[in-house]
């Protein structure tokens, strides 16, 4: 029986470490275009609303927040990529609602405001191509206690 020479057997060694790799990367570049809705209800503490998004490669998860009219909101912002970057923008300046806040990979950040209109607002990452991959979703401000 013939044995592989030391060359070959790291060749092949390498081989499947790029094949490994390429599998988990391709599952970062999928399109948040494909995925099921998912609705993210803020739970109130001490007076304000506390929602936590989830920024991943091409999706917010979840893709729609809901939370109350005039009530303190503290979001917290959460990049699970492992080497990009992504934001989150909201720009409805009529509810007050004006949030540009970036992410970078593997790392959160809070940001906070108070919505002063019910209705539907968009959400998105305004880097590259991000958000017509399907990196956007939904804030729903809704009245009531």
């Amino acid at each position: 029986m013939r044995q592989r020479q030391p060359q070959q057997a790291c060749a092949d060694w390498f081989a499947i470490i790029a094949v490994a790799m390429a599998i988990a990367v391709s599952g970062c570049a999928t399109s948040g275009r494909d995925r099921l809705p998912s609705l993210g209800v803020a739970e109130l503490a001490e007076g304000e609303q506390v929602v936590r998004l989830k920024l991943e490669s091409y999706f917010f998860e979840p893709n729609r927040l809901r939370v109350r009219v005039g009530v303190p909101v503290r979001m917290i912002l959460e990049n699970g990529t492992l080497f990009r970057g992504h934001d989150f923008s909201l720009f409805a300046p009529e509810a007050g609602l004006e949030i540009n806040a970036f992410v970078p990979a593997r790392q959160q950040i809070t940001v906070q405001f108070v919505p002063q209109r019910v209705g539907e607002f968009t959400f998105y990452c305004n880097i590259g191509d991000h958000a017509e991959r399907g990196m956007s979703g939904t804030l729903e401000v809704v009245s009531g206690r």
